[in-house]
């Protein structure tokens, strides 16, 4: 490149390494002065006249983003924004760039040498007056058959355009009439008229390509026929951001539209599985219900068996209790059978459950969890009575200690009765005998209270089922009495520090009394 000569305006000489005779490309080469600027970049004007052809003006400008990236760029035009354009460069530097041209416009890639694009001092516009293209290359004159060809070509592009154009826009129009709430087959049915159109368009522009490719080899006699074609496509491309733009539009409205639909049918699916997976939920759950019902009944059939005989066991006829004790551990066995099949029936009826519908499932879980729980319990209470017999003389003696416990409770319960007869009464004109004496109840029966108390842990550690329920009905009454004992401790506590008070009152006031008699003896004396 060669710097700008210092004073003169700086401009662009455009050269071609091209040999063909294409219109498009010698229309362009010549000299270029700076005229203005166009989107923060200056752009320039050819100053060489076209031969037979003085009324064309071309102009180098750089045009932004705004129509869309595949249109930024620096240009080669009749004008500037204008829609008679003959080559692109899709760069974006504050100056056009020497190659990387593409020359028709909208070719797949830049050809390398169509275009050389430098740095020159302006050139006088007189002396370029009617310069031919550079290089010494002259296009070629067309025949005026060839031309007469082409003029017909322009003549059928243009109402071929116009056709593509009308019915494109009349798609278009209805499409900007639909409204989001449009039903599914609407939208579907538009969504097919746009791509149809989107592809006459592109069988429009293939032809249209083609046609200015014919006028391009005509020579300079084509190229006002040229000039028309290449009118045609930014028609084709502004019909098809049209087209590009609806059908955008309604794939999003169709994509909204099958998600609610899908939504609609999953929530009416959803419902009517609700419906038939409830009712078979309902049918099974009575009869799971009687399985863990028959299973409670047949646990509480062996307690009410076992329980006569741990309570008052016959003393002198082993046979009778071993009797006794075997058919309680078969009805323990049969009470396990119930279980065991109560179980089996609730596991069944979850694996059923967990494909239910959501609700139904939740509803079904919990009911069916409810029942697990029961025969846990039912489990519990029924395992010590599966080995009765060797746990039997355990049985008994532990339901003597517990008889023993229980008429202690009735002893204590009195001797607490009369501490609270004796603190209630009084109120606070207790004397100190009777202080004495209720202090004399009330301690041992803490003692046997807390005695008691420390031997119910150490059971209640062991016991199961009936036994644990007595140990802990036992242990309540114990500490019971035990709040009461310490209620009637505080009365006496408060009772002893009163008299107390008025022991030391007493005490003091007789001092007082014999000082005051001493100093009167004193007195007299003197």
């Amino acid at each position: 490149m060669r710097p700008a000569v210092s004073g003169s305006k700086l401009g662009y000489k455009v050269t071609t390494q091209s040999h063909g005779h294409d219109v498009g490309i010698h229309t362009l080469v010549g000299d270029y002065e700076e005229k203005g600027t166009n989107h923060g970049k200056k752009f320039y004007q050819k100053l060489q006249k076209i031969a037979n052809h003085e009324h064309v003006k071309v102009f180098l400008y750089y045009w932004d983003a705004r129509d869309g990236p595949d249109f930024s760029g620096w240009w080669f035009g009749d004008q500037v924004g204008g829609t008679q354009v003959w080559a692109l460069s899709q760069t974006h530097g504050p100056t056009p760039p020497r190659v990387g041209w593409k020359v028709p416009w909208d070719s797949p890639k830049p050809q390398p040498g169509a275009l050389i694009v430098e740095p020159s001092t302006g050139v006088s516009a007189l002396g370029a007056a009617a310069a031919p293209a550079s290089g010494g290359i002259r296009p070629a004159a067309a025949a005026p058959a060839a031309v007469a060809n082409i003029g017909a070509r322009v003549t059928e592009a243009t109402n071929r355009v116009a056709a593509v154009e009308e019915t494109a826009q009349a798609v278009i129009a209805k499409s900007k009439a639909l409204t989001p709430g449009a039903s599914q087959v609407e939208i579907t049915a538009l969504l097919g008229q746009l791509v149809a159109e989107q592809q006459a368009l592109s069988g429009a522009q293939k032809t249209l390509t083609a046609d200015i490719g014919e006028a391009r080899k005509g020579g300079t006699a084509a190229l006002p026929h040229l000039n028309e074609l290449t009118k045609l496509s930014p028609r084709l491309r502004v019909v098809s951001t049209g087209i590009a733009t609806e059908t955008n539009k309604l794939k999003a409205w169709s994509s909204k539209a099958s998600t609610a639909q899908a939504t609609a049918a999953n929530a009416a699916a959803t419902k009517e599985a609700e419906a038939k997976d409830t009712t078979a939920f309902q049918a099974g759950l009575p009869e799971t219900k009687e399985s863990v019902q028959k299973a409670e009944e047949a646990l509480e059939s062996v307690i009410a068996t076992a329980g006569p005989l741990v309570q008052d066991p016959p003393d002198d006829d082993a046979d009778i209790l071993n009797k006794a004790i075997a058919e309680i551990e078969a009805a323990a066995v049969e009470a396990q059978n119930r279980i065991n099949d109560a179980r089996s029936a609730i596991n069944m009826k979850l694996q059923l459950a967990r494909k239910y519908a959501p609700e139904t499932r939740k509803a079904a879980l919990g009911e069916y969890s409810q029942l697990q729980q029961r025969l846990t319990e039912t489990q519990k209470k029924l395992s010590p009575y599966k080995t009765f017999k060797k746990e039997f003389h355990v049985r008994v003696q532990a339901r003597k200690s517990l008889q023993e416990m229980s008429d202690n409770i009735s002893t204590l319960e009195l001797e607490v009765e009369k501490v609270k007869m004796i603190t209630s009464s009084g109120g606070d004109q207790l004397g100190d005998d009777e202080i004495a004496s209720t202090e004399k109840v009330a301690t041992p029966a803490k003692n046997s209270l807390d005695a008691m108390l420390k031997s119910l842990e150490t059971k209640m550690r062991t016991a199961d089922g009936l036994m644990k329920e007595e140990l802990t009905q036992i242990k309540a009454k114990c500490e019971t009495l035990k709040k009461d004992l310490e209620a009637a401790a505080a009365v006496m506590l408060k009772q002893q520090q009163s008299h107390q008070a008025a022991q030391t009152i007493q005490t003091a006031t007789e001092k007082v009394d014999a000082a005051e008699e001493l100093l009167k003896n004193c007195a007299d004396a003197e």
